[in-house]
């Protein structure tokens, strides 16, 4: 789901007591692993190297995220909560950095504020 859709439904769903996220999961390893035409054991290891925390979730690791989706978490409202071991995180820090013109193109579609001040100016 976009965030424009996701911040949308939010708003106005959110005077009926329903709220609107998304729970973005990275890879999990589950038992439903069938066979692949090709090979996995090499696939997976540079799979896992794009992977901050450098391996797959297991079902058990991504039930706090889904607090959001029960009482738990009523508060939460137009949130897209990423589970994915730091891979958005990533991406995010080399958009940032490396390429402040797409970073800035980014954030303008999402429509977040820049970071301003200090942290800017250290590139």
């Amino acid at each position: 789901m976009s965030s424009m859709r996701r911040s949308a439904l939010a708003v106005e769903l959110a005077p009926h007591g329903i709220t609107a996220n998304t729970l973005a999961l990275g890879t999990v390893r589950t038992p439903i692993d069938g066979a692949f035409p090709f090979d996995r054991d090499a696939s997976e290891t540079a799979y896992r190297e794009r992977i901050p925390l450098g391996c797959y979730s297991v079902p058990d690791e991504n039930v706090g995220a889904l607090l959001l989706a029960s009482d738990a978490g009523a508060y939460i409202n137009g949130a897209r909560i990423a589970v994915d071991g730091g891979v958005l995180a990533e991406q995010m820090h080399r958009m940032r950095f490396i390429c402040p013109a797409a970073y800035a193109a980014y954030d303008a579609q999402l429509c977040h504020p820049l970071v301003t001040g200090s942290a800017q100016k250290e590139t």
